[in-house]
């Protein structure tokens, strides 16, 4: 059985740093992008972010596991949604915690979060497999 080589750090970086730049301008910026697309993009996003931050945490991790991970993380957090805190709820007032933790329960975000986590981690196999054929087969010069 071929083994898919270790992720590479670089792109797990890259990764997360262009998932969380295109999370903040579809919010930023819903009215340049298509009605569905804003709505839902940010929280599409926000489970690819938390794979990316996954790989980030276990380079070696399959990435399913990294994925069914992500989604159940980003499941937890839209759950916490339903209690509210005075404390909790003034951390969601703010602008970084309505980002991390959103700030209603939704059931539309929950499809969101698995479309997202399936995605990442749908691009990680892609990139890890063509960079598998690149060690397998070296370019002749």
């Amino acid at each position: 059985m071929l083994r898919t080589p270790k992720r590479s750090t670089t792109h797990s970086l890259l990764l997360l740093v262009g998932t969380v730049l295109l999370g903040l301008a579809s919010r930023r910026y819903p009215a340049v992008l298509p009605t569905f697309v804003a709505q839902y993009a940010g929280d599409v996003l926000w489970a690819s972010m938390v794979f990316w931050l996954l790989t980030l945490l276990r380079p070696n991790g399959e990435g399913r596991h990294l994925a069914a991970i992500a989604f159940a993380i980003a499941v937890a957090v839209e759950a916490s949604q339903r209690y509210h805190a005075p404390w909790l709820d003034a951390l969601r007032a703010s602008p970084l915690g309505a980002l991390a933790l959103g700030q209603g329960f939704l059931w539309s975000d929950i499809a969101c979060y698995l479309v997202g986590a399936v995605l990442a981690a749908v691009i990680d196999w892609m990139l890890r497999t063509r960079r598998r054929k690149r060690v397998l087969m070296p370019r002749e010069y």
